[in-house]
């Protein structure tokens, strides 16, 4: 994000900001912060209502212009939430929408939802506990079904229509290894008689779109105390009704000075007559440009794998993925030309994995990690997903 805007963010006049929405309690003190999603959490307590704690969220990893709107849309869930009633709902105590206060940033104030986040392995916590937890979780997607339950402007045959479309478009861009245009063309074939009579349908609800362990909150018995997060990432907005319109009106541009290195001289360049359906384009973590730490990297991590492709196209390898040159646009290395795979070896085990020699496969693996030692480097994540095999 802008720097010189986010250094006027100023935590040590968070007191005095919330003190002037009225929010009038004596000796208040920082008890804690933690990042939640594109905002930065203060724990607030207090020193003689510590029972009233409260979490002040500052949007300190957002875009600065779209900050405003983006906090408006996170209160409207809120309140909504709040007049519908949910019990496991934050309450929000009040709110700055301006980069005019004391703190020099917008943020919000809600209620703090005491507890610790939920610890979850496959053999922790053991039943009937873990069922109680599960029974727990499911009442709180079933409250929220309930509480939010309207008719929609479109129906459940247009909702599904959205999905494939969205669907077909990823597969025509190569985007999803183990579906074929095909597979598309059937399910479209299929969903009237999938959906039946339901197809004319406009009943929707919202649902919870990421219960993971660190974002549900137990009490030391287990009892689940809430959701810690914000409603346009706990609380699931109704994407699957956005349309075309709505996504390219809320696109930001990314300078290509944020993400992409400057090309030079000693680099391959893809040439201009490759077939780039026989081509893989593996391109810079650009989500990560709004991550906290990966955000300033993301150039650096993109330009020293540039360098790495470089280095091992001069150490060549019969496994180690063959790399064609790089896309430059407008100055900039914008992508990394390899070889596509049909399957990625997860890919491969979601069907008939009988014909697969894993010894062989385990040997080949080997020898190219083995190779890629030898030159001084290493694979970072050799897990399946990285993994390819030819058919």
């Amino acid at each position: 994000m802008n720097s010189s805007i986010r250094t006027k963010f100023n935590a040590d006049s968070i007191f005095q900001a919330i003190d002037q929405l009225g929010i009038h309690r004596e000796g208040p003190y920082f008890d804690g912060e933690f990042r939640g999603g594109q905002c930065h959490v203060f724990k607030v307590n207090f020193k003689h209502d510590q029972d009233r704690s409260l979490a002040i969220r500052v949007p300190l990893y957002m875009d600065p212009d779209a900050t405003i709107e983006a906090l408006e849309a996170e209160l409207r869930n809120y309140d909504e939430l709040e007049a519908k009633g949910l019990p496991w709902a934050p309450k929000c105590h009040g709110r700055s929408l301006t980069f005019d206060n004391p703190a020099g940033y917008p943020f919000i104030v809600l209620s703090w939802i005491d507890g610790s986040k939920l610890a979850w392995t496959e053999s922790f916590p053991q039943r009937p506990l873990r069922d109680d937890i599960l029974t727990q979780m499911a009442k709180m997607q079933l409250d929220l079904i309930e509480y939010t339950l309207e008719n929609s402007h479109s129906t459940t045959t247009e909702f599904f229509e959205r999905l494939l479309r969205n669907r077909r478009s990823r597969v025509e861009q190569f985007k999803f290894a183990d579906l074929s245009l095909q597979d598309c063309l059937d399910q479209q074939a299929l969903l009237s008689t999938i959906l039946g009579a339901d197809g004319s349908d406009t009943a929707l609800a919202m649902d919870h779109g990421d219960f993971k362990p660190e974002n549900i909150i137990v009490d030391q018995e287990y009892n689940v105390k809430g959701m810690r997060g914000t409603p346009s990432e706990a609380y699931a907005i109704r994407k699957y009704d956005l349309t075309d319109q709505d996504l390219r009106a809320k696109l930001r541009k990314i300078p290509d000075r944020d993400a992409f290195p400057k090309m030079t001289q000693d680099i391959t360049l893809l040439p201009p007559l490759s077939d780039v359906t026989k081509l893989f384009f593996k391109r810079p973590q650009i989500h990560c440009l709004l991550e906290e730490f990966g955000g300033s990297i993301v150039l650096q991590m993109f330009l020293e794998e540039v360098q790495a492709m470089e280095f091992l196209a001069r150490h060549l390898h019969p496994n180690i993925v063959p790399y064609h040159g790089y896309v430059i646009k407008r100055g900039h290395v914008t992508g990394i030309a390899l070889t596509r795979y049909q399957k990625i070896l997860d890919h491969h085990f979601y069907n008939d994995a009988s014909d697969l020699d894993l010894d062989r496969f385990e040997r080949q693996c080997r020898d190219a990690i083995d190779r890629i030692h030898s030159l001084g480097l290493a694979h970072n994540d050799p897990r399946p997903p990285h993994r390819t095999r030819q058919s």
